[in-house]
């Protein structure tokens, strides 16, 4: 079905894990998920931040170089418009894929179904087994937790 919106959200959380994942490897899918997402800002920074590690060779860094310069001749780097939403804690402004707001840095845990910042108010689903959440109605046609696989059960079971 292509959901190049929910990959980019999901990559954009593994910023955090890439001291144990590694940078290239998460940056290289940050950079992935947001080309096809047509997020070129995001794309972008991605590359840049590939460009700018320390352990990559100089061949690395032409490449990703020569990759961003065929991309950004033909796309400019922004992203398009996107819904903001209002910090819960303290009513900054943030995007549904940021995982802590950036005035006061209250983290936000993610949609495990969209990977969207879990901040609307509305009713959420938690797995009883991983005790990850989700927004309940991305939930609805789900048997299995879309994290551990462990059998979705009715709210009153």
């Amino acid at each position: 079905d292509g959901h190049h919106d929910a990959a980019l959200r999901t990559a954009l959380r593994l910023r955090d894990y890439a001291p144990m994942l590694g940078a290239a490897e998460v940056f290289s899918l940050v950079a992935l998920a947001a080309f096809t997402a047509r997020f070129y800002g995001q794309c972008s920074r991605a590359l840049i931040k590939l460009e700018a590690l320390p352990e990559a060779s100089e061949e690395d860094k032409a490449a990703y170089e020569a990759l961003a310069l065929a991309i950004f001749t033909r796309h400019a780097p922004a992203d398009p418009s996107v819904r903001r939403y209002a910090c819960p804690n303290c009513d900054a402004v943030v995007n549904d894929w940021d995982a802590a707001c950036g005035e006061c840095g209250t983290a936000f845990p993610a949609c495990i179904v969209t990977g969207r910042a879990l901040l609307e108010a509305r009713s959420f689903w938690m797995c009883r087994c991983c005790k990850h959440r989700a927004y309940s109605h991305e939930m609805e046609g789900y048997k299995n937790c879309p994290l551990c696989h462990a059998p979705v059960q009715a709210p009153d079971a």
